[in-house]
Parts: C-alpha cells; structure tokens; sequence
C-alpha cells in the first residue's frame, strides 16, 4: 500500500517530485488523499479480493403495527361443533291466552250396556186431584192415622223385602182463601205411618191456580208385609176447602 501511494504521489508532482527525497508515509496527511485524486488504474489495484461472509448479526428490535388491512373475504362455514351441555331451566313464562275451541271429535264406540234398571211394582199410580179435608193448624204438623184421603193406588209389600221408596203432593187452594196453609202427605203401611214417611209442603199460594208440592225417597223393609198408601190432608184455620193429589213409585231392592 506505501508503495503505491509513492508512486501515486509521485506521478501527481511530476519532475519536482525527483528534486526531493523519498516520501513516506509521514509526510502525507492522514484523510489528505482521496479517491478523486487516484486514477482509475489505482483504484483498480486497490481492490482486493472478496472475504469471506459475515455472520448474520443479531436480531433487530420489533417495528411499529403497521396499519390495519382490509377486511378480508369470509371464509367458508366451519363444520358443525359438538351438543353443549344442557344449561339451567328458564323461568317459567307467562300464561297464554285461551285457544280457539277446536272441532268436535268423532263419536266413540258405545259402550257395554249397563247392569238393568229396579224394576217398579205395580200399584201407586196417582188418582187425580180430590177434594181433601182441611183440617185447624196444631202441632205435630201431620194428620192423625185416621185423618187424610188417599192420594194414590195401593202397592203390595212382602215382609222381609227391602224397597226404595218414592213419593211426590201436590195441593190447591181452590176457593181462593186468604190464610196460612200448607199439605201433609204420609205413607202408611196396613193404615200406620211408616218412619221417615212423611210430607210437608211449602205455603199453599192463595190464587187458587198454583200449587205447593213436596217429595221424598227412602229405603224401607216391611217387617210383616201387606198394603202401602198415600194418604193426604191440608192443613189451615182458614181454608174451608182444598184439592191434593199425589204419585207413590216403589222400587224392590232385595
């Protein structure tokens, strides 16, 4: 390299450079020469031959986020995930209003037939409305055993038999009275009062068109057997008249 630069230093000074001693390194300041002051045959020769490969030097620092890109197209549906677990009820919701009434279902198939019906026994049919003795308002509210008039046919009994029993009255006040009246209606058996048979109507209406009806059903053994009756009687301190009828149905049970 001294070599060089000696001779390159001598080919700028020309002739004057012969006048004088040999220069060295000394007498050239450092920096003083540049590349503009050699020829291109120097530079040439300046240039050695390529060294080896460095090693890569150490990663640099992370640079800044650049700005946000656009969005991207969407991609394809991803299949479908596995069934979660079941979470908790939810309260219960408010109640809806009421539907329309649907159509009527088809009729069913009919059913079996039933056990048979108590078969009545004969007798007891009602014997229309009759004129009734009146008999004055006093306790007790029924007729004696040999007041009142039968109100329907007679039905035979069997001693020791059970029958449910059924009867209905009806009275009228037909003269149209003023007063407080009501009926009696008792079911004797042989002419006595049976227990639990008998009859008392409401007030007796003073029109003399409508009437005040009464009603009963029980059950009854006959302890001997013989003949069951309807008997009726009108109750009042002020009527002098009145009309009755009435209907004794009896059913054997066992």
């Amino acid at each position: 390299m001294v070599i060089a630069v000696v001779a390159l230093v001598f080919a700028t000074t020309g002739t004057a450079f012969a006048a004088k001693e040999l220069i060295t390194g000394r007498d050239i300041k450092n920096g003083s020469i540049t590349t503009a002051d050699l020829s291109r045959k120097t530079l040439r020769s300046l240039s050695g031959r390529r060294g080896p490969r460095g090693t890569n030097g150490s990663d640099g620092d992370p640079g800044f986020p650049g700005p946000t890109g656009p969005q991207g197209s969407t991609g394809e549906r991803g299949g479908t995930g596995p069934v979660g677990p079941v979470g908790p009820a939810g309260p219960t919701g408010l109640a809806g209003s009421t539907g329309q009434t649907g159509r009527a279902g088809r009729d069913g198939a009919p059913g079996p037939q039933g056990d048979p019906g108590l078969e009545p026994v004969a007798g007891g049919d009602p014997l229309g409305f009759q004129t009734v003795t009146v008999f004055p308002l006093r306790s007790g509210d029924r007729p004696d055993d040999a007041e009142g008039l039968e109100l329907s046919g007679q039905v035979t009994l069997e001693a020791g038999v059970q029958y449910q029993i059924q009867a209905s009255v009806e009275f009228t006040n037909t003269a149209a009275e003023s007063g407080v009246a009501y009926g009696i209606g008792e079911i004797r058996e042989n002419g006595a009062t049976i227990a639990g048979g008998t009859i008392t109507t409401s007030a007796i209406p003073v029109d003399g068109v409508n009437s005040a009806q009464g009603s009963l059903s029980i059950l009854y053994t006959s302890p001997g057997g013989g003949q069951l009756s309807l008997v009726g009687a009108i109750r009042s301190d002020t009527f002098t008249a009145g009309e009755g009828n009435g209907r004794l149905i009896v059913y054997r049970v066992s």
